[in-house]
């Protein structure tokens, strides 16, 4: 179903400059440009969602087992902190229990599916009791959450500010969800720079921009028409190009990414 394309590395250096490398890059119409880097944000969430290689997989420790993280806490607490923390972790299992604690926090105890030692594994999710989502699950319903590093009490970790998997792809908080939690993945029209393409750190992701938005101006007159107004017909243009593409990097182009691969590369170094 899905087609992963190469991502090809920023090229050499030539001696071609310009006011800004990226000035190539920048659309004619910001809002058909920013349409359409939204289909790509969904499509690479697709690939996240059903397993498949992805640019959101540099910001995710996982899926993990409920039982890969009591056993990482079980063998060095300060060791396991110090892995997740200040990562989101995807943890995919089984529900166990749906419960409320002294406090009157909810969570759910995940374990391993098919486990035989459910006790012993079972790690705990906090959620947010209020969702009505969690009111439709129940005891040996299969979970995929999103969790931050918690504590580890008694021997159980308890993995903090949970949510499922499928509810980053409701259309009311995806937006939310990519700008929030992982950052903007993709650049708007407007703010489109050297220095801010730089400053995506992770280099999936950069590489991710600058192969979608390539693919935006190799036939922007078309893609600029079918993305201006409507998502459905933005969507198609951006899975067509997707289907048809041969070189993301056309002839035209390439003393300009040359520029910007070795511009790129000297803020990257600083």
């Amino acid at each position: 179903m899905f087609k992963t394309l190469a991502l090809p590395l920023l090229l050499i250096c030539s001696g071609y400059a310009s006011a800004d490398e990226s000035d190539f890059l920048k659309p004619r119409n910001n809002d058909a440009f920013d349409n359409y880097m939204l289909q790509a944000a969904r499509f690479e969430a697709e690939l996240f969602k059903h397993d498949k290689p992805s640019a959101f997989d540099a910001y995710f420790i996982g899926p993990l087992k409920p039982s890969d993280i009591s056993a990482a806490y079980e063998r060095n607490e300060l060791a396991a902190k110090k892995k997740y923390t200040n990562h989101s972790i995807r943890i995919k299992g089984e529900i166990n229990a749906i419960n409320e604690n002294a406090f009157g926090n909810g969570y759910i105890v995940a374990v391993d599916p098919d486990s035989r030692s459910r006790i012993l594994e079972g790690i705990h999710l906090q959620i947010d009791k209020n969702d009505p989502v969690y009111l439709e699950l129940a005891k040996g319903d299969s979970i995929d959450a999103i969790c931050q590093v918690g504590t580890y009490t008694l021997g159980i970790p308890s993995m903090s500010k949970c949510f499922l998997t499928s509810t980053v792809f409701r259309p009311e908080v995806f937006k939310t969800f990519t700008l929030n939690l992982i950052g903007n993945p993709l650049l708007k029209a407007k703010t489109i720079s050297v220095e801010n393409i730089a400053n995506i750190k992770v280099r999936p992701l950069l590489k991710t921009f600058i192969v979608y938005a390539s693919s935006y101006k190799d036939n922007e007159e078309r893609n600029e028409s079918a993305c201006r107004n409507d998502d459905a017909t933005c969507e198609a243009a951006f899975m067509h190009n997707l289907e048809t593409a041969t070189s993301r990097f056309p002839d035209a182009h390439q003393q300009d990414f040359n520029a910007l691969g070795a511009r790129l590369r000297e803020l990257l170094q600083k």
